[in-house]
């Protein structure tokens, strides 16, 4: 979960950014947090626009605008946003969810393990 997808690419893609950037914006347009009205139980979960952040930056923004100015009392307490809530139903998950900068990337990259790591991708790639 730390690598830092920029300079990533196999023989399958160009670029792992740009198709998480891709899948990013598929599930912003499909928002409900099951894809069918079946399984559809009125769960939203804000974490998914706040961790597309990196992706899209300014849809992510936009959401937690609305999150925090809109519904700052109920999503919001002392960590930072609710991973999840259903207003139907009025549940409100106990776990948060913590917007990050790059720092997770950067420090997982930083480690050797991760040079090699990349070094067996980009060889399987062949």
């Amino acid at each position: 979960m730390g690598v830092d997808p920029h300079q990533l690419h196999d023989r399958y893609t160009a670029s792992y950014f740009e198709d998480n950037r891709h899948i990013a914006l598929i599930n912003r347009a499909t928002v409900p947090h099951a894809p069918d009205s079946a399984n559809d139980q009125g769960t939203l979960t804000p974490t998914g626009a706040l961790a597309s952040f990196p992706y899209t930056p300014d849809a992510s923004m936009a959401a937690l605008r609305h999150y925090y100015r809109d519904l700052g009392a109920t999503l919001w307490d002392i960590y930072g946003s609710r991973d999840a809530y259903n207003p139907g139903a009025g549940w409100v998950s106990p776990i948060y969810e913590n917007y990050r900068t790059g720092l997770l990337w950067k420090n997982f990259m930083a480690n050797p393990e991760g040079a090699v790591m990349l070094q067996k991708l980009d060889a399987a790639s062949r």
